[in-house]
Protein backbone atom coordinates (compact mmCIF):
# COMPACT_ATOMS: atom_id res chain seq x y z
CA UNK A 1 0.00 0.00 0.00
CA UNK A 2 3.46 2.11 0.51
CA UNK A 3 3.70 2.34 -2.93
CA UNK A 4 0.02 3.64 -3.82
CA UNK A 5 0.60 6.21 -1.31
CA UNK A 6 3.65 7.41 -2.94
CA UNK A 7 2.00 6.96 -6.45
CA UNK A 8 -0.66 9.02 -5.38
CA UNK A 9 1.79 11.70 -4.25
CA UNK A 10 3.91 11.97 -7.04
CA UNK A 11 0.43 12.80 -9.42
CA UNK A 12 -0.03 15.88 -7.08
CA UNK A 13 3.84 16.63 -7.51
CA UNK A 14 3.10 16.56 -11.30
CA UNK A 15 0.34 18.82 -11.10
CA UNK A 16 2.64 21.19 -8.62
CA UNK A 17 5.02 20.92 -11.58
CA UNK A 18 2.37 21.98 -14.34
CA UNK A 19 1.47 24.98 -11.95
CA UNK A 20 4.77 26.12 -11.55
CA UNK A 21 5.94 25.74 -15.30
CA UNK A 22 2.89 27.87 -16.02
CA UNK A 23 4.19 31.15 -14.07
CA UNK A 24 7.33 31.19 -16.08
CA UNK A 25 6.07 29.78 -19.73
CA UNK A 26 3.05 30.87 -21.30
CA UNK A 27 3.48 30.11 -24.59
CA UNK A 28 3.14 26.46 -24.73
CA UNK A 29 3.31 24.12 -28.51
CA UNK A 30 0.56 21.72 -27.91
CA UNK A 31 -3.32 21.63 -27.20
CA UNK A 32 -4.70 19.78 -24.39
CA UNK A 33 -4.63 16.66 -25.17
CA UNK A 34 -0.61 17.06 -26.03
CA UNK A 35 0.01 18.61 -22.58
CA UNK A 36 -1.66 15.84 -20.51
CA UNK A 37 -0.01 13.27 -22.54
CA UNK A 38 3.43 15.12 -22.05
CA UNK A 39 2.93 15.66 -18.39
CA UNK A 40 2.07 11.93 -18.08
CA UNK A 41 5.39 10.84 -18.84
CA UNK A 42 6.79 13.56 -16.86
CA UNK A 43 4.98 11.31 -14.00
CA UNK A 44 6.23 7.90 -15.10
CA UNK A 45 9.70 9.66 -15.31
CA UNK A 46 8.91 10.64 -11.62
CA UNK A 47 7.81 7.21 -10.16
CA UNK A 48 9.81 4.60 -12.07
CA UNK A 49 13.67 5.10 -11.04
CA UNK A 50 11.75 5.18 -7.38
CA UNK A 51 10.32 1.88 -7.58
CA UNK A 52 12.65 0.01 -9.91
CA UNK A 53 15.72 1.09 -7.70
CA UNK A 54 14.75 3.51 -5.46
CA UNK A 55 18.96 5.14 -5.62
CA UNK A 56 18.10 8.56 -3.96
CA UNK A 57 20.77 10.53 -6.65
CA UNK A 58 19.46 7.98 -9.57
CA UNK A 59 15.30 9.66 -8.38
CA UNK A 60 17.66 13.25 -8.71
CA UNK A 61 18.71 12.88 -12.24
CA UNK A 62 15.88 11.71 -13.65
CA UNK A 63 13.58 14.59 -11.91
CA UNK A 64 16.00 16.88 -12.92
CA UNK A 65 16.10 15.65 -16.48
CA UNK A 66 12.64 15.68 -17.13
CA UNK A 67 11.64 18.96 -15.48
CA UNK A 68 14.51 20.09 -18.17
CA UNK A 69 13.01 18.40 -20.92
CA UNK A 70 9.08 19.31 -19.95
CA UNK A 71 10.06 22.95 -21.09
CA UNK A 72 10.46 21.76 -24.68
CA UNK A 73 6.85 21.72 -24.47
CA UNK A 74 6.94 25.82 -24.60
CA UNK A 75 8.31 28.98 -27.12
CA UNK A 76 9.84 30.49 -25.18
CA UNK A 77 13.97 31.38 -25.40
CA UNK A 78 16.39 28.27 -24.45
CA UNK A 79 17.99 30.46 -21.81
CA UNK A 80 14.18 31.18 -19.96
CA UNK A 81 13.47 27.04 -20.50
CA UNK A 82 16.13 26.26 -18.68
CA UNK A 83 16.09 28.76 -15.77
CA UNK A 84 12.65 27.84 -15.51
CA UNK A 85 13.25 24.13 -15.22
CA UNK A 86 16.79 24.43 -12.71
CA UNK A 87 14.53 26.90 -10.56
CA UNK A 88 11.21 24.40 -10.51
CA UNK A 89 14.41 21.40 -9.47
CA UNK A 90 15.68 23.53 -6.71
CA UNK A 91 12.46 24.66 -5.27
CA UNK A 92 11.18 20.80 -5.11
CA UNK A 93 14.47 19.47 -3.78
CA UNK A 94 14.82 22.61 -1.08
CA UNK A 95 10.93 20.79 -0.03
CA UNK A 96 12.12 17.61 0.20
CA UNK A 97 14.96 18.62 2.23
CA UNK A 98 12.47 20.28 4.49
CA UNK A 99 10.32 17.63 4.75
CA UNK A 100 12.65 14.96 5.45
CA UNK A 101 14.17 17.08 8.53
CA UNK A 102 10.26 17.81 10.00
CA UNK A 103 9.61 13.81 9.28
CA UNK A 104 13.09 13.38 11.16
CA UNK A 105 14.94 11.47 8.56
CA UNK A 106 18.05 12.98 7.49
CA UNK A 107 20.40 9.89 7.39
CA UNK A 108 20.67 9.00 3.68
CA UNK A 109 22.84 7.83 1.50
CA UNK A 110 22.65 9.36 -1.95
CA UNK A 111 24.01 6.44 -3.90
CA UNK A 112 22.36 3.16 -2.25
CA UNK A 113 18.72 1.73 -2.25
CA UNK A 114 16.64 2.61 0.53
CA UNK A 115 13.63 0.71 2.09
CA UNK A 116 12.90 3.93 4.41
CA UNK A 117 9.06 4.80 3.87
CA UNK A 118 7.26 7.12 5.99
CA UNK A 119 3.25 7.83 5.18
CA UNK A 120 3.42 11.20 6.88
CA UNK A 121 6.58 12.39 5.02
CA UNK A 122 5.04 10.86 1.46
CA UNK A 123 1.70 13.07 2.04
CA UNK A 124 3.69 16.10 3.67
CA UNK A 125 5.75 16.75 0.99
CA UNK A 126 3.58 17.83 -1.74
CA UNK A 127 1.44 19.67 0.68
CA UNK A 128 4.33 21.77 1.59
CA UNK A 129 5.54 22.31 -2.32
CA UNK A 130 2.08 23.09 -2.99
CA UNK A 131 2.37 25.84 -0.50
CA UNK A 132 5.07 26.91 -2.15
CA UNK A 133 4.09 27.00 -5.65
CA UNK A 134 1.29 28.68 -4.53
CA UNK A 135 3.03 31.72 -2.95
CA UNK A 136 5.26 31.83 -6.42
CA UNK A 137 2.44 32.03 -8.94
CA UNK A 138 0.36 34.65 -6.45
CA UNK A 139 3.93 37.10 -6.49
CA UNK A 140 4.23 36.22 -9.96
CA UNK A 141 0.56 37.43 -10.45
CA UNK A 142 1.27 40.46 -8.96
CA UNK A 143 4.59 41.51 -10.76
CA UNK A 144 2.65 41.17 -13.76
CA UNK A 145 0.36 43.84 -12.60
CA UNK A 146 -2.73 41.55 -11.47
CA UNK A 147 -4.58 42.24 -8.30
CA UNK A 148 -4.52 39.22 -5.88
CA UNK A 149 -6.74 39.64 -3.26
CA UNK A 150 -6.13 38.61 0.45
CA UNK A 151 -8.50 36.26 0.31
CA UNK A 152 -6.65 33.70 -2.16
CA UNK A 153 -3.23 34.76 0.12
CA UNK A 154 -5.13 33.28 3.11
CA UNK A 155 -6.76 30.27 1.00
CA UNK A 156 -3.43 29.41 -0.60
CA UNK A 157 -1.85 28.99 3.20
CA UNK A 158 -4.62 27.70 5.38
CA UNK A 159 -5.98 24.92 3.15
CA UNK A 160 -2.74 23.15 2.40
CA UNK A 161 -1.78 23.23 6.14
CA UNK A 162 -5.26 22.51 7.47
CA UNK A 163 -5.21 19.28 4.88
CA UNK A 164 -1.84 18.25 6.88
CA UNK A 165 -3.68 18.88 10.20
CA UNK A 166 -6.66 16.42 9.36
CA UNK A 167 -4.22 13.88 8.10
CA UNK A 168 -1.63 14.09 10.90
CA UNK A 169 -4.80 13.53 12.66
CA UNK A 170 -6.20 10.77 10.63
CA UNK A 171 -2.52 8.98 10.53
CA UNK A 172 -2.60 9.16 14.48
CA UNK A 173 -5.53 7.07 14.77
CA UNK A 174 -5.00 3.16 16.19
CA UNK A 175 -5.02 0.32 13.78
CA UNK A 176 -5.30 2.38 10.72
CA UNK A 177 -4.74 0.44 7.42
CA UNK A 178 -2.64 2.21 5.12
CA UNK A 179 -5.78 1.46 2.42
CA UNK A 180 -7.44 4.04 4.56
CA UNK A 181 -4.56 6.30 4.57
CA UNK A 182 -4.18 6.32 0.63
CA UNK A 183 -7.62 7.00 0.63
CA UNK A 184 -7.68 9.79 2.99
CA UNK A 185 -4.22 11.18 0.74
CA UNK A 186 -6.15 11.15 -2.31
CA UNK A 187 -9.20 13.14 -0.93
CA UNK A 188 -7.47 15.87 0.86
CA UNK A 189 -5.23 16.46 -2.92
CA UNK A 190 -8.54 16.60 -4.72
CA UNK A 191 -10.15 19.01 -2.58
CA UNK A 192 -6.56 21.09 -2.30
CA UNK A 193 -6.73 20.99 -6.25
CA UNK A 194 -10.62 21.72 -6.86
CA UNK A 195 -11.10 24.62 -4.03
CA UNK A 196 -7.81 26.25 -5.70
CA UNK A 197 -9.16 25.47 -9.76
CA UNK A 198 -12.28 27.10 -8.53
CA UNK A 199 -11.27 29.90 -6.53
CA UNK A 200 -9.26 30.24 -10.16
CA UNK A 201 -12.04 30.04 -12.19
CA UNK A 202 -13.71 32.70 -9.71
CA UNK A 203 -11.00 35.21 -10.35
CA UNK A 204 -11.12 34.71 -13.95
CA UNK A 205 -14.44 35.24 -14.12
CA UNK A 206 -14.00 38.43 -12.25
CA UNK A 207 -11.33 39.50 -14.59
CA UNK A 208 -13.18 38.38 -18.00
CA UNK A 209 -16.42 41.21 -16.49
CA UNK A 210 -14.01 43.64 -15.75
CA UNK A 211 -12.79 43.33 -19.11
CA UNK A 212 -16.27 43.36 -20.65
CA UNK A 213 -16.74 46.82 -19.10
CA UNK A 214 -13.71 47.97 -19.86
CA UNK A 215 -14.38 46.91 -23.74
CA UNK A 216 -18.08 48.41 -23.29
CA UNK A 217 -16.57 51.76 -21.90
CA UNK A 218 -14.52 51.37 -24.59
CA UNK A 219 -17.46 50.80 -27.42
CA UNK A 220 -18.97 54.28 -25.68
CA UNK A 221 -15.14 56.12 -26.64
CA UNK A 222 -15.34 55.36 -30.02
CA UNK A 223 -19.29 55.64 -30.47
CA UNK A 224 -18.65 59.43 -28.84
CA UNK A 225 -15.76 59.67 -31.15
CA UNK A 226 -17.91 59.31 -34.08
CA UNK A 227 -20.45 61.45 -33.14
CA UNK A 228 -17.59 64.20 -32.51
CA UNK A 229 -16.01 63.56 -35.90
CA UNK A 230 -20.04 64.49 -37.55
CA UNK A 231 -20.28 67.14 -35.64
CA UNK A 232 -16.99 68.57 -36.62
CA UNK A 233 -17.74 67.63 -40.64
CA UNK A 234 -21.48 69.74 -40.05
CA UNK A 235 -19.13 72.32 -38.50
CA UNK A 236 -16.40 72.35 -41.54
CA UNK A 237 -19.80 72.19 -43.94
CA UNK A 238 -21.23 75.24 -41.88
CA UNK A 239 -17.71 77.01 -42.00
CA UNK A 240 -17.26 76.16 -45.54
CA UNK A 241 -20.55 77.81 -46.17
CA UNK A 242 -19.95 81.16 -44.32
CA UNK A 243 -16.46 81.17 -45.94
CA UNK A 244 -17.29 83.04 -48.84
CA UNK A 245 -19.84 85.52 -47.17
CA UNK A 246 -16.75 86.28 -45.02
CA UNK A 247 -14.82 86.50 -47.88
CA UNK A 248 -17.28 88.72 -49.70
CA UNK A 249 -17.42 91.26 -46.79
CA UNK A 250 -13.73 91.73 -45.80
CA UNK A 251 -13.10 92.17 -49.84
CA UNK A 252 -15.66 95.05 -49.76
CA UNK A 253 -14.29 96.49 -46.49
CA UNK A 254 -11.02 96.69 -47.95
CA UNK A 255 -12.36 97.99 -51.35
CA UNK A 256 -14.26 101.05 -49.41
CA UNK A 257 -10.53 100.76 -47.40
CA UNK A 258 -12.50 100.70 -43.91
CA UNK A 259 -9.51 99.80 -41.86
CA UNK A 260 -11.23 99.80 -38.79
CA UNK A 261 -14.39 98.51 -39.64
CA UNK A 262 -12.64 95.59 -41.38
CA UNK A 263 -9.98 94.96 -38.32
CA UNK A 264 -12.94 94.88 -36.07
CA UNK A 265 -14.38 92.19 -38.20
CA UNK A 266 -11.40 90.02 -37.99
CA UNK A 267 -11.20 90.14 -34.55
CA UNK A 268 -14.71 88.98 -34.46
CA UNK A 269 -13.62 85.72 -36.77
CA UNK A 270 -10.83 85.34 -34.84
CA UNK A 271 -12.78 85.39 -31.51
CA UNK A 272 -15.48 82.92 -32.54
CA UNK A 273 -12.70 80.50 -33.98
CA UNK A 274 -11.06 80.46 -30.81
CA UNK A 275 -14.21 79.86 -28.75
CA UNK A 276 -14.54 76.79 -30.88
CA UNK A 277 -14.71 73.71 -29.13
CA UNK A 278 -10.94 72.12 -28.31
CA UNK A 279 -10.64 68.29 -29.13
CA UNK A 280 -8.14 66.08 -28.71
CA UNK A 281 -7.55 64.66 -32.73
CA UNK A 282 -3.49 62.94 -32.09
CA UNK A 283 -4.40 60.06 -34.91
CA UNK A 284 -4.50 57.68 -32.39
CA UNK A 285 -8.46 56.79 -32.57
CA UNK A 286 -7.75 55.18 -28.64
CA UNK A 287 -6.28 58.41 -27.19
CA UNK A 288 -9.08 60.39 -28.63
CA UNK A 289 -11.96 58.51 -28.00
CA UNK A 290 -10.84 58.38 -24.35
CA UNK A 291 -9.96 62.10 -24.14
CA UNK A 292 -12.72 63.44 -25.71
CA UNK A 293 -15.32 61.21 -24.16
CA UNK A 294 -14.06 63.32 -20.75
CA UNK A 295 -13.46 66.26 -22.10
CA UNK A 296 -17.43 66.18 -22.63
CA UNK A 297 -17.37 65.68 -19.01
CA UNK A 298 -14.78 68.69 -18.79
CA UNK A 299 -16.85 71.04 -20.74
CA UNK A 300 -20.29 70.20 -19.12
CA UNK A 301 -18.20 71.14 -15.65
CA UNK A 302 -17.02 74.52 -16.88
CA UNK A 303 -14.03 73.13 -16.79
CA UNK A 304 -11.00 74.16 -18.59
CA UNK A 305 -8.43 71.39 -20.17
CA UNK A 306 -5.03 72.84 -21.35
CA UNK A 307 -3.49 69.34 -23.58
CA UNK A 308 -0.39 68.75 -25.16
CA UNK A 309 -0.35 65.15 -27.23
CA UNK A 310 2.12 64.00 -29.13
CA UNK A 311 1.66 60.13 -29.73
CA UNK A 312 1.99 58.08 -32.85
CA UNK A 313 -1.04 56.40 -34.02
CA UNK A 314 -0.38 52.80 -33.12
CA UNK A 315 0.86 52.38 -29.52
CA UNK A 316 1.84 49.38 -27.67
CA UNK A 317 -0.13 49.58 -24.42
CA UNK A 318 -3.43 48.02 -24.04
CA UNK A 319 -7.00 49.76 -24.54
CA UNK A 320 -7.68 48.15 -21.11
CA UNK A 321 -4.76 50.03 -19.23
CA UNK A 322 -4.87 53.27 -21.24
CA UNK A 323 -8.27 53.56 -20.24
CA UNK A 324 -7.66 52.78 -16.61
CA UNK A 325 -4.80 55.29 -16.42
CA UNK A 326 -6.28 58.21 -18.31
CA UNK A 327 -9.80 57.98 -16.92
CA UNK A 328 -8.79 57.54 -12.97
CA UNK A 329 -6.21 60.72 -13.88
CA UNK A 330 -9.17 62.75 -15.38
CA UNK A 331 -11.68 61.84 -12.90
CA UNK A 332 -9.34 62.46 -10.29
CA UNK A 333 -8.39 66.11 -11.72
CA UNK A 334 -11.63 67.33 -12.08
CA UNK A 335 -13.60 66.17 -8.60
CA UNK A 336 -9.94 68.42 -7.57
CA UNK A 337 -11.11 71.25 -9.23
CA UNK A 338 -15.01 70.87 -9.69
CA UNK A 339 -16.02 73.59 -6.54
CA UNK A 340 -12.96 75.72 -6.65
CA UNK A 341 -12.61 79.05 -8.64
CA UNK A 342 -9.58 77.90 -10.45
CA UNK A 343 -11.32 75.48 -12.90
CA UNK A 344 -8.01 74.08 -15.20
CA UNK A 345 -6.52 71.17 -15.90
CA UNK A 346 -2.90 70.49 -17.76
CA UNK A 347 -2.72 67.05 -19.10
CA UNK A 348 0.42 65.90 -21.44
CA UNK A 349 0.92 62.49 -22.83
CA UNK A 350 3.77 62.26 -25.43
CA UNK A 351 5.92 59.28 -26.81
CA UNK A 352 9.26 58.90 -27.45
CA UNK A 353 10.53 56.24 -29.41
CA UNK A 354 13.96 56.18 -27.95
CA UNK A 355 13.91 53.75 -25.15
CA UNK A 356 10.20 52.89 -26.54
CA UNK A 357 8.72 55.03 -23.31
CA UNK A 358 5.18 57.11 -22.80
CA UNK A 359 5.18 59.87 -20.47
CA UNK A 360 1.88 61.00 -18.89
CA UNK A 361 1.41 64.09 -16.69
CA UNK A 362 -1.54 65.90 -15.22
CA UNK A 363 -1.37 69.02 -13.30
CA UNK A 364 -4.42 70.57 -11.49
CA UNK A 365 -4.73 73.45 -8.17
CA UNK A 366 -6.55 71.89 -5.51
CA UNK A 367 -7.92 73.46 -2.05
CA UNK A 368 -6.99 71.85 1.57
CA UNK A 369 -4.58 69.17 2.52
CA UNK A 370 -3.33 65.83 0.95
CA UNK A 371 -2.35 63.54 3.06
CA UNK A 372 -0.07 60.04 2.27
CA UNK A 373 2.73 59.36 0.30
CA UNK A 374 2.88 57.84 -3.40
CA UNK A 375 -0.36 56.57 -4.60
CA UNK A 376 -1.91 56.42 -1.35
CA UNK A 377 -2.96 59.90 -1.13
CA UNK A 378 -6.21 59.81 0.81
CA UNK A 379 -9.61 60.97 -0.14
CA UNK A 380 -11.08 64.48 0.74
CA UNK A 381 -14.27 63.27 -0.08
CA UNK A 382 -17.42 62.31 2.30
CA UNK A 383 -18.08 59.00 0.92
CA UNK A 384 -14.59 57.68 1.79
CA UNK A 385 -15.37 53.71 1.51
CA UNK A 386 -15.96 54.54 -2.35
CA UNK A 387 -13.26 56.65 -3.47
CA UNK A 388 -9.86 56.94 -3.32
CA UNK A 389 -8.60 53.89 -5.30
CA UNK A 390 -7.54 55.80 -8.33
CA UNK A 391 -4.21 56.30 -7.70
CA UNK A 392 -3.99 53.19 -6.19
CA UNK A 393 -5.46 51.48 -9.24
CA UNK A 394 -2.81 53.66 -11.72
CA UNK A 395 -0.28 52.47 -9.46
CA UNK A 396 -0.62 48.90 -10.35
CA UNK A 397 -0.69 49.44 -13.88
CA UNK A 398 2.68 51.58 -13.90
CA UNK A 399 4.27 48.62 -12.02
CA UNK A 400 3.24 46.37 -14.79
CA UNK A 401 4.84 48.08 -17.09
CA UNK A 402 7.88 48.44 -14.68
CA UNK A 403 8.02 52.40 -14.76
CA UNK A 404 7.55 54.91 -12.58
CA UNK A 405 4.97 57.33 -10.92
CA UNK A 406 5.92 60.64 -8.85
CA UNK A 407 3.28 62.73 -7.00
CA UNK A 408 3.73 66.16 -6.10
CA UNK A 409 1.91 68.43 -3.73
CA UNK A 410 4.20 72.12 -4.57
CA UNK A 411 1.86 75.64 -4.50
CA UNK A 412 -1.50 74.31 -3.76
CA UNK A 413 -1.00 72.25 -7.09
CA UNK A 414 -1.25 68.68 -7.90
CA UNK A 415 0.69 66.72 -10.37
CA UNK A 416 1.03 63.17 -11.37
CA UNK A 417 3.75 62.15 -13.88
CA UNK A 418 4.46 58.93 -15.00
CA UNK A 419 6.78 57.20 -17.26
CA UNK A 420 5.88 53.34 -19.08
CA UNK A 421 8.31 51.57 -20.47
CA UNK A 422 6.72 49.72 -23.96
Amino acid sequence: MSTMIFLISSAFQTYEVYLLMQCFLKKCRLGGKGVLCSYAGLYLMLTLPDLVLGIPMVNLIFSFGSELLITMLYKESWKKRILSGVFVFVVFTLAECVVALLSGYMDLDLFSSSEYFSAFGTICLPVVMYVIVLFIRNLKNIQEGEDVPVSYWIISVALPISSVYLFLLFYQQPRLRLQLVGACAAVLFAINIFVIYLYDRQIHSFRLQAEKDTLELQNQYQKNQLELMNQVVEQIREQRHDFIRHISMISYMNEQHETERLAAYLGEIQENILQGQKYADTGNPVLDGILNYKLQEAVAADITVDMKLKVPEELELSVYDMNLILANLMDNSMEAVRDIGDKRIELGVRYKSKGERIFIWIRNPYEGKREGTGENFRTTKEDKSCHGYGLRKVGKIVKKYKGTMEINTKNEIFEVKICLFL
